[in-house]
């Protein structure tokens, strides 16, 4: 009878490439208005290609315009997603 589900390594990649993707919109769609960059990123993960491992994170904007219906909303680096 197999033991508990063994966990991957933490593993630490000094020198892995990094590739930062920003989203690609500059206005919000719904009310024109430029939208304002979130937090650092909205996410960052270490991943294996057949070559070698690669940092890649993406940074993430809302509408901040108080009149917006929309305002509040996140927009994603959709690039960073078809990694």
């Amino acid at each position: 009878m197999p033991g508990p589900a063994a966990h991957s390594p933490y593993r630490i990649f000094h020198k892995a490439p990094r590739h930062i993707f920003e989203c690609s919109l500059s206005q919000c769609p719904h009310c024109n208005r430029s939208l304002r960059p979130r937090k650092l990123w909205h996410v960052s993960k270490t991943i294996h290609t057949l070559h070698s491992p690669l940092f890649v994170a993406g940074k993430s904007k809302e509408c901040a315009t108080p009149d917006c219906t929309q305002r509040g909303q996140h927009y994603y680096a959709s690039q960073m997603l078809k990694l």
